[in-house]
């Protein structure tokens, strides 16, 4: 009934980035479908796509392989975490993080069965052809579309609407104290003993609990300079795995901090003074959109750095401004003199995008992935009016369960679903007004 099926893993980190494929998809005359994780099973049956772009393989999308030869469709994976390039990381996403360290390639050959594998970067394609998950053919390397919005004819478009100081904090925790299944420390706790390995308890736990006072203390530390500068709005953007009941319970108490989660993260970007980071890929979207962006990676003691595990340890970040103690951080915000007081070492940061993100690049990832799917694409013969009314009568359906899933306390990260409401106009009116804005500038 429909050309694609696009699955989503978390919308509050690809909603936009999806909504823009689809947006090409349309432009195309293609047919395409945006579903929650949790729904994707019925979507397939009812929808009969002639495509499904997965975001993730394994856990509960290991069922994709037996729907695809059952119901005749070509899978694609559109990866939904980069890996920043690191072996470990990408390998843990592909595998699952409890087969990182020892996989046994018989239990994960169906993955020959995937028809294209879209990679942010050449470094991320050899580590699939070396890990013997993937053939080489299946590989198209297109970058990230998050990637897209750096392209300066895209990020010029975007304009800073904030004419006071705001400092961004970019948070990127991901420990099950800031957790979003979590509902307080000692629910934490209970999951990281579950989730340790029993043969090796107290090893397993001191490696979680070593992550634990990294991120503590990264939130200390951003405690203490907001309470240092009471005149400054700061504005904390919560990764989308964070608890976001907890930021904003707390917020109440600190009167000049705000709690961000607009769905456009760029606008966000573009309307800090500065942003602050202690591990993420924020760094490029603020450097591509010219928002003045530090580390405080260096506020940790290397005794607690190096004793994470791979793929927990901090994303490399020398390439721009890691002031030494938190009173430098402080002096730098209550100059107000952002621009000038902050070094980044352009030529590295350029090198580190292209490694990760092979950006800069000649070509939107969108089109990339648009013209690799079209090619496999059947053109169906023009039944427009019958196979209207029945996908409409489909999207009725779809969007009762999507309704359902967005108040249903059975999904964990029920909030997540909350972004997917077909009630929640205010983000979708938003994210298509912005699209619009930009489309002709890519095809």
């Amino acid at each position: 009934m429909i050309d694609i099926l696009i699955i989503i893993d978390n919308p509050y980190r690809e909603l936009l980035n999806l909504k823009l494929l689809k947006k090409v998809f349309s432009k195309k005359k293609l047919n395409s479908r945006i579903i929650s994780k949790h729904l994707y099973e019925d979507a397939i049956i009812k929808y009969k796509p002639q495509a499904v772009i997965v975001p993730r393989i394994t856990h509960g999308f290991k069922k994709i392989f037996n729907l695809s030869k059952k119901y005749n469709f070509k899978i694609y994976l559109l990866p939904c975490e980069h890996g920043a390039g690191e072996r470990q990381r990408i390998i843990s996403f592909l595998v699952g993080y409890e087969n990182k360290d020892n996989y046994n390639l018989d239990n994960f050959k169906f993955y020959k069965d995937i028809k294209k594998i879209f990679v942010p970067s050449e470094k991320y394609k050899h580590h699939c052809i070396e890990s013997g998950l993937f053939l080489e053919d299946q590989i198209i390397v297109t970058g990230t579309i998050s990637s897209d919005f750096w392209f300066e004819k895209i990020s010029n478009s975007i304009t800073n609407e904030n004419k006071n100081i705001s400092i961004g904090i970019a948070s990127s925790f991901k420990s099950t104290f800031f957790g979003i299944h979590f509902n307080s420390f000692l629910d934490g706790l209970l999951f990281t003993k579950n989730l340790t390995d029993q043969n090796r308890f107290e090893d397993s736990i001191e490696k979680n609990v070593f992550f634990h006072s990294f991120e503590v203390l990264s939130f200390l530390n951003l405690l203490k300079i907001i309470d240092e500068n009471p005149d400054i709005k700061f504005s904390w953007r919560l990764h989308p795995q964070e608890n976001i009941k907890g930021a904003k319970y707390l917020a109440k108490k600190i009167k000049n901090l705000e709690i961000n989660r607009d769905i456009i993260p760029y606008e966000w970007i573009k309307n800090q003074s500065l942003i602050m980071v202690n591990t993420s890929t924020m760094i490029y979207d603020s450097y591509f959109l010219k928002t003045p962006v530090i580390s405080l990676i260096d506020l940790i003691s290397n005794n607690v750095k190096d004793n994470l595990e791979e793929t927990k340890k901090p994303l490399k970040s020398n390439h721009i401004h890691n002031p030494n103690s938190v009173n430098d951080v402080i002096e730098i915000i209550k100059k107000k003199n952002f621009e000038n007081s902050i070094n980044v070492n352009n030529e590295e940061v350029l090198k580190e995008s292209f490694d990760n993100f092979n950006f800069p690049r000649k070509n939107f990832a969108v089109v990339k992935i648009f013209n690799e799917i079209s090619d496999d694409i059947k053109v169906q013969k023009k039944v427009f009016f019958s196979k209207t009314i029945i996908n409409i009568f489909i999207d009725f359906l779809i969007n009762l369960k999507m309704i359902k899933a967005a108040y249903s306390s059975s999904h964990k990260d029920i909030q997540l679903d909350k972004v997917l409401n077909p009630f929640n106009l205010k983000d979708k009116l938003k994210i298509n007004h912005f699209i619009n804005n930009i489309i002709n500038k890519i095809i």
